[in-house]
């Protein structure tokens, strides 16, 4: 028997909380371990119990979803966030990636896209459904619009290292690139761990921002 994907499930409205948490529990393989109002119950319960996957709000009371992502990336650096929202955000979507979301995931979404969502950040990929990609490219190319720099160090990728970072972007997993350049997924990889050491950054969520911002794509 295959282990167990371990949620928690974090949003104050109790409802909401209730309806997804049936639906996650269908799935054989899925298990929701903790489930909290908000930002600050989900820090205190994780202490007690460990999670795969955290379903974080935004607009929560208390703590909020940006505060407390702010939180996990410091407490608890290798727990992969999926970020929930009623809307496509323009001002929060690439700013979620710097903090290091692995996935925006609408609340009108299917329970097949929300299985699909859990499976991609579990295997260490990133999910962002196509409407939410076409609002981060969209404030990407757009020059009205201001945005906080993070990245603000200049930093040499290789022509390698800058191939594969536009596959990434375009979804591409570390098998389906190794095929598309010809090398091995080792190599991907490879690739992939230096320009997040290069870059200071903790995940792929936080590469794609990096593209993104600096008009890498």
């Amino acid at each position: 028997m295959s282990k167990k994907i371990r949620i928690a499930l974090t949003d104050d409205h109790k409802l909401m909380r209730a309806g997804v948490r049936v639906l996650l529990e269908q799935i054989p393989d899925f298990e929701v371990v903790i489930e909290a109002a908000n930002g600050e119950e989900l820090i205190k319960a994780l202490h007690k119990k460990r999670a795969h996957i955290v379903l974080l709000d935004i607009d929560m009371p208390v703590m909020n979803g940006i505060e407390t992502i702010e939180v996990l990336q410091e407490k608890f650096p290798r727990m992969k966030v999926i970020m929930l929202s009623l809307h496509d955000e323009d001002r929060f979507i690439i700013h979620l990636m710097e903090l290091g979301a692995s996935g925006y995931l609408l609340k009108d979404a299917e329970p097949e896209e929300m299985e699909k969502a859990i499976r991609t950040v579990k295997a260490g990929e990133i999910y962002f459904n196509d409407n939410v990609s076409k609002v981060m490219f969209r404030k990407a190319t757009n020059k009205t619009v201001r945005s906080k720099k993070v990245f603000n160090h200049k930093v040499d990728l290789t022509e390698r290292e800058l191939e594969v970072l536009k596959l990434i972007c375009e979804g591409m997993t570390n098998a389906q690139i190794a095929e598309e350049v010809n090398l091995s997924q080792r190599t991907i990889e490879g690739n992939r761990l230096k320009m997040l050491n290069k870059l200071k950054l903790n995940n792929t969520a936080g590469l794609v921002a990096y593209a993104i911002k600096n008009q890498i794509v």
